[in-house]
């Protein structure tokens, strides 16, 4: 017995992977104030496919107001997954001085905190970092 795979799901799939991109995108356009369209979606799918893949998300709940550790429920072994797999799709390389924690919250050089009081990052927070690397590269 044959089994086909559906192209109902591969397209539908492909579909709701590029509306959570397009809201991506919009909220990332919207952040920067000077942008190259090509480096802003590379950037985009660059980060969404690196947390659905890392993190065993559904593209719905990819979003750019996501908390990656409240909510995306990302732990810093899953920092350093999602860190790596962006570094590998857009040609970059993050400071490795403490990249899982770095990867997910905001100011993580205050060391006396412990983590479950540092400010967590959002999906946007990552994009923009990424964006802001890539772009000062080109």
């Amino acid at each position: 017995m044959k089994v086909y795979k559906s192209n109902f799901y591969s397209k539908s799939m492909e579909t709701t992977m590029a509306y959570f991109n397009q809201k991506l995108y919009k909220a990332l356009r919207s952040k920067l104030v000077h942008y190259d369209e090509k480096t802003c979606r590379r950037v985009v799918d660059a980060v969404h496919s690196a947390l659905v893949e890392a993190l065993g998300a559904e593209n719905k709940e990819v979003l750019p107001e996501s908390l990656l550790v409240s909510e995306l429920l990302a732990e810093s072994i899953d920092g350093l997954d999602i860190g790596f797999r962006i570094e590998r799709q857009l040609g970059i390389k993050y400071n490795k001085e403490q990249l899982a924690i770095a990867m997910l919250f905001r100011n993580p050089e205050d060391k006396d905190k412990p983590n479950m009081f540092l400010e967590q990052k959002t999906v946007l927070d990552l994009a923009e970092e990424a964006y802001l690397i890539v772009a000062g590269r080109e």
